[in-house]
């Protein structure tokens, strides 16, 4: 299974899916892809991820 199969969320919303980073979560700026890890860059504060 690739990496675009994941949808990524946090906070119950998605901040990555169909293999891309999607916006609209306060705190995250971007989020891009690697060999082998998914980043994102993030203000302070706490986060709960998710991978479904």
């Amino acid at each position: 299974m690739g990496l675009k199969h994941f949808t990524i969320t946090e906070g119950g919303k998605a901040v990555w899916k169909d293999g891309s980073y999607v916006h609209g979560v306060a705190g995250i700026t971007s989020g891009k892809q690697d060999v082998d890890a998914i980043t994102f860059a993030v203000g302070s504060g706490e986060y709960c991820f998710k991978i479904e």
